[in-house]
């Protein structure tokens, strides 16, 4: 070592057996033997390096001696103090690296370059009291001697190696196994710096073939192994380690589906390199594909499958297991009629679909307004008393789907329905200007007795609205009827114009038919015109019409019509099968599905 008077420098030391001690100085009087002259780090396990620092006191030479702890191993370090000194007053650099720089002491200022290094492999410049160098691009050794004022120089070594390097240039390790990387570049031979334990078991080198070892139990993470080289003063690279779990992660334990559907929602993460499929699931019950870090499952058919995915992890790939269970296709339950409304004393039924069979009543009505039985999938509401209450179906499935369905009973009407509609328009004729005006309102009655009654029928899947009224006249067992037929050709039936013809998106027809005495009746049927839906809900209808047409009657006679201020506000029911209706509807019943049914044909 080479110091300067009042100068401190250290040299590291490491092999034999730890810890250190200083056994004696061959001259105290040129070196400090006290605190100011120690060893470092020299009891702190038994890797690693230990670190003696020597501060200068006179002019002169010394010896240091250092033993190790088994009394067997001793090393002299000279020590030579003089007027000018240097700390480091050696340059180890990498080449095309980071600049360093040496602390000048003692002499007299100002310090001067006398000699340049081989610019090839270092250059330097002074800012006193430092030496900057700047390694070149060639491996090397050359020097730099700086001189004081007062005549003495120092000579300071610079050498320029190859850059530690790493390759690959960081590690990923699995859990219970083990990798390597080649080091190179600096000075041969490499040396363990420092590593983290809870990581990885002690690393060797050989060579410069490092190896690292992550135990079964390690904890997972990023960790740094650093690597020392043979030059003075030593050069140390740390290298990157990833320690990953030898498992896959999956965002959810079993993938479940639905028969037909897909389920796209499974993430796959902790492994290397592209996902893919080792082992499929049974395809019968399910197919899977891979997208990137997804798995996507479609069900096939009720039952439990697995599938099995792999990474690109080399030699052994990561793989996991996920269970697959698809679940049969199961629909929502509904009812053919909801709400029902059913007379007092009177019964009304509704079909009940979806789910899984047998159905079964989990909450009754209130008694007090109305009882429920259930036959297979037909549900029969009996009327008690006006008012309204509700009921609850369930099916077998697990956990069950239920279906609440509201219940109003009324005092009329006969059980179809439960609330009151009205109709009404004023016709005129061309030619005699003969006007006659339809009105009615009420609840319909199977008998048409009463004041009259108008309804309509609702089929979203059709796209269909059928409005119909009727109002008995002065003729015995006679009634007029009337019939609106909305229909769309869209992609569903909803409010607004829709033209009375035969065709259009939104188009329709009406119909009056009118007993003008008791042997001659009058049929009316609009040719043009519209209908203006303005309302429309589950239960009821409501909206205005007007335009102009042909008249008709049995005996002959022919002429025009123009159709004024027609207006309807009706109730809206179900009607598909018989049962649907109760036994003292069973004439409207007969009457409205035959209307249905004209009305679907000319739909078509």
């Amino acid at each position: 070592m080479t110091l300067s008077v009042g100068g401190s420098g250290n040299v590291q030391l490491w092999g034999a057996k730890k810890a250190y001690t200083i056994q004696k100085f061959t001259d105290s009087t040129v070196v400090y033997a006290d605190y100011n002259t120690y060893l470092s780090n020299a009891s702190s396990g038994t890797t690693g390096s230990a670190s003696l620092t020597v501060k200068g006191k006179k002019v002169g030479t010394s010896t240091v001696v250092v033993q190790d702890s088994a009394g067997t191993a001793t090393i002299l370090i000279e020590v030579k103090v003089q007027t000018l000194g240097a700390n480091p007053n050696a340059l180890t650099l990498e080449v095309s690296g980071s600049s360093q720089y040496v602390l000048l002491s003692g002499g007299t200022t100002p310090y001067t370059i006398k000699t340049q290094p081989n610019s090839s492999i270092a250059t330097v410049s002074l800012g006193s009291p430092y030496v900057y160098a700047y390694p070149g691009s060639n491996a090397g050794s050359t020097f730099v001697t700086i001189k004081e004022n007062g005549g003495d120089s120092i000579q300071i070594p610079i050498t320029v190696v190859g850059r530690i390097t790493f390759k690959p240039s960081s590690l990923t390790v699995l859990a219970g196994n083990t990798a390597t990387d080649t080091i190179s570049g600096g000075t041969a031979p490499y040396a363990i710096y420092n590593y983290d334990a809870t990581k990885l078991s002690a690393p060797t080198i050989s060579g410069s073939v490092l190896t690292v070892n992550a135990p079964a139990n390690a904890s997972t993470g990023t960790t740094y192994v650093s690597i020392s080289d043979n030059s003075v003063p030593k050069l140390m690279k740390e290298l990157s380690i990833y320690v990953t779990s030898p498992y896959l992660s999956v965002s959810t334990d079993t993938i479940r589906v639905v028969a037909g559907q897909t389920n796209y929602s499974t993430y796959v993460s902790n492994g290397t390199g592209a996902y893919s499929i080792q082992t499929a699931p049974t395809n019968t019950i399910a197919t899977a594909t891979m997208s990137g870090s997804y798995v996507y499952v479609t069900g096939v058919a009720g039952g439990i499958t697995n599938v099995v995915i792999k990474d690109a992890t080399t030699p052994t790939a990561k793989t996991v297991t996920i269970p697959i269970k698809v679940t049969s296709a199961v629909t929502a339950l509904s009812a053919s009629v909801s709400p029902v409304s059913v007379g007092v004393g009177s019964d009304q039924s509704t079909v009940i679909s979806g789910g899984t069979t047998p159905y079964s009543i989990q909450t009754a009505p209130s008694s007090s307004y109305a009882t429920a039985s259930i036959s297979s999938a037909m549900v029969t509401v009996h009327g008690v008393a006006a008012g309204s209450t509700s009921m609850v179906v369930k099916d077998a499935s697990s956990p069950a789907k239920t279906l609440t369905i509201q219940i109003s009973v009324s005092t009329g009407g006969g059980g179809t329905w439960a609330t009151s509609g009205s109709l009404s328009f004023t016709t005129t004729l061309q030619t005699t200007s003969t006007v006659r005006s339809f009105s009615t309102s009420g609840i319909p009655n199977g008998d048409y007795t009463g004041t009259g009654g108008a309804g309509a029928y609702y089929s979203a899947s059709s796209k269909m609205l059928i409005i119909f009224a009727y109002r008995p006249n002065s003729y015995a067992t006679k009634a007029d009827l009337t019939i609106l037929e909305l229909f769309s050709t869209g992609t569903s039936f909803t409010t607004g114009t829709y033209n009375l013809t035969s065709s259009g998106t939104n188009y329709g027809t009406f119909v009056y038919e009118a007993q003008i005495s008791a042997t001659d009746t009058a049929s009316y049927l609009l040719t043009s015109g519209t209908a203006t839906l303005s309302t429309l809900t589950g239960s009821a209808a409501a909206g205005t019409f007007t335009g102009s047409g042909l008249y008709v009657t049995g005996s002959g006679t022919v002429d025009m019509f123009t159709l004024t201020s027609g207006t309807f506000n009706v109730p809206i029911f179900s009607v598909g099968l018989a049962q649907q209706v109760s036994p003292n509807d069973l004439k409207m019943r007969e009457v409205v599905e035959n209307i249905i049914r004209k009305a679907k044909a000319r739909q078509h």
